[in-house]
């Protein structure tokens, strides 16, 4: 997980000081956070926090200079597990690829919209390949399994 991190924000040509919190936990602690964040009082895969809204740095300094904490990325292991089975990959290709998605989240991606959708998309193949979540959410309507909500390829 470090590792792919890492490459992540090398890739995102982001400075190497930057810190990311994980927490891998259960349906019951990401269906609480995505109430008590979002309002959907229901489990989900992934959550992201970000950290870096708000004003800049004082005082004339650089983010290339402090470390800083990026955010938070939270993973349902849970919900990831159900989801790799679905479509039959490894737990560890899910929680990849859902901690890419949660990173890019935290960097400033978004998929609100399909110009959105298809940057956030490459940056996500670019790093993952065949195990990008967009891969999975294909895989996922191929199996006629119910879509990722927000990920409908």
């Amino acid at each position: 997980m470090r590792t792919l991190t890492a490459r992540l924000l090398r890739a995102e040509h982001r400075a190497p000081t930057q810190e990311v919190s994980l927490l891998l936990c259960d349906d019951a602690t990401i269906q609480a956070l995505n109430r008590d964040h979002r309002g959907e009082d229901a489990p989900t895969d992934v959550l992201s926090f970000p950290q870096e809204e708000g004003p800049a740095l004082p005082w004339g300094m650089t983010d290339d200079a402090l470390p800083h904490l990026l955010g938070d990325v939270v993973i349902s292991i849970e919900t990831a597990r159900r989801q790799a089975d679905t479509v039959g990959w490894s737990l560890q290709h899910e929680v990849e690829a859902l901690l890419v998605h949660g990173l890019l989240h935290l960097i400033g991606y978004d998929h609100t919209d399909e110009d959105d959708r298809a940057v956030m998309r490459d940056h996500e193949t670019a790093l993952l390949g065949p195990n990008s979540i967009w891969e999975h959410a294909n895989r996922r309507l191929a199996a006629d399994a119910p879509p990722i909500a927000g990920m409908e390829a």
